[in-house]
């Protein structure tokens, strides 16, 4: 079944085309259900268009909706078969909606999103436009209280990416890791965003307020280094972990705003504000800290969709497993090591 969208954006743009064809694998009724939807889209880099393929899992009744995104070398399905994406399942009591979205997936693109120094050159930004557009349009998805985004390596820079550019007041909150910004993307208290798809980072803008954004960083990350500098997946320098979140920081909530920090089990977490901005430090852990350590990332993250609710806390990881530890990293470190992929 091949369905237009309601609303079409004809973007003047030198490398995009300017249509969007939405295909969806079930038929379009009143509730979203579980299934796969697809955007249609067209680049210089494939003229003739590719479907970019959604996974939706709708679990109880509907409800608040999440996206998980996955690293270079991943794809949907890999993340929908994570811990992370299993657990977020259990958010709100079990009435939710978790869409996993995919990158570039042709061969030879390694599934990676458009970010500085991939092979992807794909309008990251009017995908999830039209995502949101999409799901919208059905009665059981509530857009109400926000998006809430997890993304890990470049399925974090995508993040980073879709908050500087994205005028889409949906998209409220995320958990990012094992990423920064850019030193072109931020710059003496300025963002910047790409005037198109796949050029440089050369128009100042300033991002939406009324978010919040926590990031996890490895302090032993030689990937892309916990203290700035070279990044090897992007071919440029990247702000500190630090520097970062501080960036945000001040974006959200004005330059006087300073971290307060506090020991936790892994390491140390910097808090900004009321817990806006959030920076988790994992002092022994390096770039595969989703890896070795995915059970703090999976709590982290289900924290911020779901705080205080032991449904899907860390603690209940083990029952995901089939485990009788509560803290399984080996076969949790298997499952989450498919979702990521192997490059960063």
């Amino acid at each position: 079944l091949v369905q237009r969208l309601p609303r079409v954006r004809m973007k003047g743009c030198k490398t995009q085309a300017a249509w969007l064809l939405l295909t969806a694998f079930s038929v379009r009724a009143a509730e979203l259900t579980t299934s796969v939807f697809t955007v249609r889209q067209a680049w210089s880099q494939w003229p003739d268009g590719w479907s970019r393929k959604v996974h939706v899992v709708v679990s109880g009744s509907g409800g608040p909706v999440s996206m998980i995104l996955h690293g270079r070398g991943g794809d949907g399905l890999s993340a929908q078969s994570s811990i992370l994406g299993q657990q977020a399942q259990n958010s709100n009591q079990g009435n939710n909606v978790v869409l996993f979205p995919e990158g570039f997936q042709a061969e030879g693109f390694q599934g990676s999103w458009n970010v500085y120094g991939s092979p992807s050159e794909a309008d990251d930004v009017a995908f999830f436009d039209e995502i949101l557009d999409h799901v919208s349009n059905f009665s059981n998805v509530d857009l109400t209280p926000g998006v809430t985004l997890f993304g890990y390596s470049e399925g974090c820079a995508a993040i980073m990416d879709l908050f500087i550019a994205s005028r889409r007041q949906e998209l409220k909150r995320a958990v990012c890791g094992g990423s920064a910004l850019l030193q072109a993307q931020h710059s003496n208290g300025q963002f910047y965003k790409r005037s198109f798809a796949n050029g440089p980072y050369d128009l100042a803008i300033g991002p939406l307020y009324d978010r919040e954004l926590w990031l996890v960083h490895g302090a032993l990350d030689d990937v892309v280094p916990w203290s700035g500098g070279f990044a090897v997946p992007f071919g440029a320098e990247v702000l500190s972990a630090e520097d970062t979140a501080q960036a945000w920081a001040n974006h959200f909530m004005g330059s006087t705003v300073k971290a307060v920090r506090t020991e936790t089990r892994y390491g140390e977490q910097y808090v900004y504000g009321p817990g806006t901005v959030k920076l988790f430090k994992l002092n022994s852990l390096g770039h595969d800290l989703n890896i070795v350590a995915v059970d703090d990332w999976a709590s982290i993250c289900l924290d911020m969709l779901s705080p205080g609710d032991d449904a899907v806390n860390s603690d209940t990881l083990a029952v995901a497993m089939g485990a009788a530890s509560p803290r399984p990293t080996t076969l949790l470190a298997a499952a989450v090591a498919v979702a990521a992929g192997t490059v960063a």
